[in-house]
């Protein structure tokens, strides 16, 4: 059937030749590059590996504990994404009334969303102390506030490293494969944003981008579904289907998201603080928008 649709294109004949020699060109000229970014990329992870290891001895000293925290229960699922739905729905829907500015919309929604999130957890922990369960099911507790922002700054140091050797090889792997790697939509849109100026947009965007979206994405992937595997599974597995699952969220980025994921897991696992993990991703998030500022302002995506 390949021999019907390129046109009787055995080996023999001038055109099957002519896509073997091709095909072997392209694979002899690719194959150093490769090698290269499998060094750098090796030299760049094992990097991160080690220098993690030496924050896990030095803060983690402790073996992880077989569990982190109780689950949640089902009402109290319901109650927090049901809050948070309905108010990011409710906002969009009075913004829209209200105003015909698109950014004046976005940025209303943002902080409708900022403050319902805030009463969720607020609705939680009153429902815990009701029922006499310790509030901390819903974050966990351990560090204060410093040593979490200096544990989270120094893992998310140790790892741009391997962020930066996986994303090549992720674009090597698209590449060979002849997928596209393009941007994921967020990151457009706040390109687009720093082109045209459009700085209520703009201010939205790096909301959501900085708080919203660690906190949402924290508490499904990490504080649900990581914890939840994790308990019946182990560290390992419940840590890579929540990663893989974290990372095809993320369009074509999902490689390196997913071991982004696999380091929030890890963090969660060893301090048993989810505030660790939201801590490490609003960063990671904040850190890439700095880049992109950089990249408009001086011209070095041209």
């Amino acid at each position: 059937m390949f021999q019907t649709a390129v046109g009787n294109g055995s080996a023999d004949s001038p055109v099957g030749s002519d896509l073997i020699d091709s095909a072997t060109a392209d694979a002899a000229a690719y194959e150093p590059e490769l090698w290269a970014v499998l060094l750098f990329a090796f030299g760049l992870i094992t990097i991160s590996l080690v220098t993690l290891r030496k924050i896990e001895s030095h803060f983690f000293a402790k073996p992880a504990p077989p569990t982190i925290q109780p689950l949640f229960r089902i009402e109290d699922l319901l109650i927090i994404f049901g809050l948070m739905i309905f108010s990011s729905v409710g906002a969009v829907s009075l913004m829209r009334s209200l105003f015909d500015n698109a950014a004046v919309e976005i940025a209303g929604s943002a902080t409708i969303s900022l403050l319902a999130m805030k009463l969720t957890i607020q609705v939680h922990q009153k429902r815990c102390r009701e029922q006499n369960r310790s509030d901390e099911s819903f974050f966990g507790t351990g560090s204060s506030a410093l040593k979490s922002i200096g544990i989270t700054s120094l893992a998310l140091l140790c790892y741009v490293p391997a962020h930066i050797g996986v994303s090549a090889l992720w674009d090597s792997l698209l590449r060979m494969l002849n997928f596209d790697n393009d941007l994921q939509h967020g990151i457009v849109l706040i390109q687009e944003a720093i082109q045209q100026q459009n700085w209520g947009f703009l201010l939205a965007m790096t909301v959501t981008a900085m708080v919203i979206a660690p906190c949402a994405e924290e508490v499904l992937f990490r504080g649900l579904l990581f914890r939840y595997l994790r308990d019946r599974n182990g560290f390992i597995p419940a840590a890579l289907i929540s990663s893989m699952l974290f990372g095809l969220m993320h369009d074509s980025n999902s490689g390196p998201v997913a071991v982004l994921g696999f380091l929030l897991a890890w963090l969660y696992q060893r301090s048993g603080n989810l505030w660790l993990s939201i801590l490490l991703h609003a960063m990671f998030n904040s850190m890439m928008i700095s880049l992109l500022f950089l990249t408009e302002f001086f011209g070095w995506s041209n």
